[in-house]
């Protein structure tokens, strides 16, 4: 038997191995944002020193979930796959490029917007989409309403949160902010505490409300629909704080400051993507907004306004009004005189027309006064307003709405200078033969060069 031997510097082993070639994934979506149910297709595009990959396969995830593992790339180097199924909120979608024996790993991402569909009834814009509200953000965060199609600035608005349950209310924050991302207010904050359950409760907020949101208690009897003003009761030393994307600074409602739906809204333009921010801020009671929320925006229409010429005590004096901005407007319009030389409108009009019917955006005349004094002569145009818009009503001295009437005797002079449509005569208007007759008379009797 030989003598055993050790091997006593032990042993090493050195790999070479190759370098894989380094490549760049990019990834698109064919539509962005995209509503709840409809298809989008991710792209991913593997390239290497610019040139097209065309070989190994792409796995797409969300998070910790796979969405589609190991698509093939194609000749021009991309894969892809169509997804129906993502729900209402925001989602980084990651592409990674697996890899092969010659090609290494590379990744990117992009951030899919899923939005539940507006449904639009009138000047109401709804998403029913459920909002989970539970501790830190809500999901979706946010919630969006696109408004499309409305004329004119806003003039009022009006937000409904629907169906909220909580077993404590008061951790619920809820910000509006408008399509420019710089106006918003804070429709709710620190409302209602644990004492009692908000239940299935519907609430409205409008500046015209009787009063705020309860400090304490439910908002609302279980299953009821209510108004209130917005309200925030965010402590001192507590200011609501509102992840981003939403604004960093915010309107803040009474009592912990002056801002009102209006303040924030009106003047601005409607159109666009609104948005709403829940936050619950306190731990561990969790709720819901069943029913999504609505915004219902009444235009702020406009009205333009001209009075007709100076004319001599006995001529007809008129006002026209343009109505534009509106959203298919209905009502009427009314029109009053006041004067003569009532520079404040104060006294009763000599004046005030029957209700000329609305039908639409457009021009209007008041029917035709024949003042009976000399002096400056004053109009005001008023609009009614209906449900889709808001009442409207001209200042006295407004510009060009003021009239001069001059003294006068309306003889036969005035009324062939005037016509006769203007001075009260009978006939066609500025009849030549009449003028003839008249200079010739004059020039008879040598009183006419």
């Amino acid at each position: 038997m030989l003598p055993a031997e050790t091997i006593t510097g032990g042993w090493s082993l050195s790999i070479t191995s190759a370098s894989l070639t380094a490549t760049t994934t990019t990834v698109s979506s064919s539509v962005n944002p995209s509503t709840t149910g409809q298809g989008v297709t991710f792209t991913a595009g593997v390239t290497s020193s610019g040139s097209p990959v065309t070989s190994g396969t792409v796995t797409f995830t969300e998070g910790a979930t796979t969405l589609a593992a190991n698509v093939a790339v194609n000749g021009s180097g991309n894969a892809g796959f169509t997804t129906s199924s993502l729900p209402e909120g925001n989602h980084v979608i990651t592409a990674t490029y697996n890899g092969t024996a010659t090609f290494a790993t590379s990744n990117n991402s992009v951030n899919q917007r899923v939005d539940n569909a507006t449904t639009v009834n009138g000047n109401t814009f709804c998403n029913t989409g459920p909002i989970a509200v539970k501790p830190g953000s809500a999901t979706p965060y946010p919630s969006h309403i696109s408004v499309s199609a409305l004329g004119g600035q806003v003039g009022k608005v009006t937000a409904q949160l629907k169906n909220v349950s909580h077993q404590f209310a008061e951790d619920i924050d809820a910000l509006l902010v408008g399509p420019n991302g710089a106006n918003s207010v804070v429709l709710v904050s620190d409302a209602g505490n644990g004492s009692a359950a908000t239940s299935n409760v519907s609430i409205t907020f409008s500046d015209t409300a009787a009063g705020s949101v309860p400090a304490t208690g439910a908002w609302g009897a279980a299953n009821s629909s209510v108004s209130a003003r917005a309200t925030d009761y965010a402590p001192a030393g507590a200011a609501d704080a509102f992840p981003a994307p939403a604004p960093l600074s915010f309107g803040a409602s009474a009592p912990t400051g002056t801002a009102t739906l209006a303040s924030a809204f009106a003047g601005t333009s409607p159109n666009g993507t609104w948005s709403l921010y829940i936050v619950d801020d306190g731990a561990p009671d969790t709720g819901s907004i069943a029913g999504g929320w609505c915004l219902t925006v009444t235009p702020m229409a406009s009205l333009a306004t001209s009075a007709s010429g100076s004319v001599a005590v006995g001529g007809q004096v008129r006002d026209t009004a343009v109505l534009s901005g509106g959203q298919s407007p209905t009502g009427s319009i009314v029109f009053s005189l006041f004067g003569p030389d009532d520079a404040t409108c104060s006294a009763a009009a000599v004046f005030t027309s029957s209700a000329v019917v609305v039908s639409g955006n457009g021009s209007y005349d008041s029917p035709s006064f024949t003042p009976t004094a000399p002096g400056t002569y004053r109009w005001r145009a008023s609009y009614s307003g209906d449900a889709n818009n808001l009442a409207l009503a001209g200042a006295c001295n407004a510009a060009n709405e003021s009239v001069s009437v001059h003294a006068g005797v309306v003889g036969y002079r005035d009324r062939v200078r005037l016509g006769p449509r203007a001075a009260g005569a009978r006939g066609r208007p500025g009849r030549r033969s009449d003028a003839h007759r008249f200079r010739a008379a004059r020039r008879a009797r040598g009183g006419l060069a």
